[in-house]
C-alpha cells in the first residue's frame, strides 16, 4: 500500500510532519481497510439505537450483569464508639469531617486513587509504542520507554523504568 491511498485534506503545519510520515500514515490507512466494515456496522448500530431512544426506548444493563448490580456494595460503617466520641466531644460537622469520616474512608479513596492511576499507566505503556510493517512507532513517554526495553529484552532499563512507574503511581 502506498501512503497516496491516504489523503489529509488539511494543511500540514508545524511539527504535524514529523507525526504524519509516510509510514505512520500507511499505518492508519491499513488499519482504514482492515477495520472499516466494522468500523460501518458500528455506526449503523448507533444509528438504529439512537432512533431508538428518540423513541424512547432507553439503553439498559446487561442481564448477565444482574447479579453483581444486585450485591450489597457499601463501605463499612464508621464505627459506633467514633461517631459516639464526636458526639461527646462536640465536633463540629467541620472537625467530623476531617477528624472522623476522611480517615475512615481514606483506605477505599486510595485504592481508589491507585487503581485509577494503575489503569491510566496501562493506557499510556499501550498507546505510547506500536509495530506495523516492521518499524516501530514511538512517542515519548516512560509508556514507550517500558515497551520498548521490554520488547529489546533490557532488563536493568525495563525495571528502572518500572521503578518509576510504581513510585508515581502508589
Amino acid at each position: 500500500m502506498s501512503d497516496t491511498e491516504l489523503q489529509i485534506h488539511a494543511p500540514v503545519v508545524g511539527g504535524q510532519a514529523e507525526i504524519l510520515t509516510p509510514v505512520a500514515l500507511n499505518f492508519v490507512a491499513a488499519l482504514c481497510l482492515r477495520f472499516d466494515a466494522r468500523r460501518k456496522d458500528l455506526l449503523e448500530f448507533r444509528r438504529a439505537r439512537q432512533k431508538d431512544i428518540d423513541a424512547g426506548k432507553f439503553p439498559d444493563f446487561l442481564s448477565e450483569t444482574a447479579p453483581v448490580r444486585a450485591a450489597n456494595w457499601k463501605v463499612a460503617p464508621i464505627p459506633a464508639d467514633l461517631q459516639e466520641a464526636a458526639r461527646s466531644y462536640r465536633l463540629s460537622l467541620w472537625h467530623r469531617f476531617w477528624l472522623l469520616y476522611l480517615p475512615a474512608v481514606f483506605p477505599y479513596l486510595v485504592t481508589g486513587w491507585v487503581t485509577a492511576a494503575g489503569g491510566a499507566w496501562n493506557a499510556s505503556i499501550v498507546a505510547e509504542f506500536a509495530s506495523y510493517g516492521g518499524k516501530a512507532l514511538v512517542a515519548r513517554g516512560l509508556g514507550a520507554e517500558i515497551s520498548v526495553a521490554a520488547s529489546a529484552a533490557d532488563f536493568p532499563h525495563l525495571a528502572a523504568s518500572i521503578l518509576v512507574m510504581s513510585a508515581v503511581v502508589v
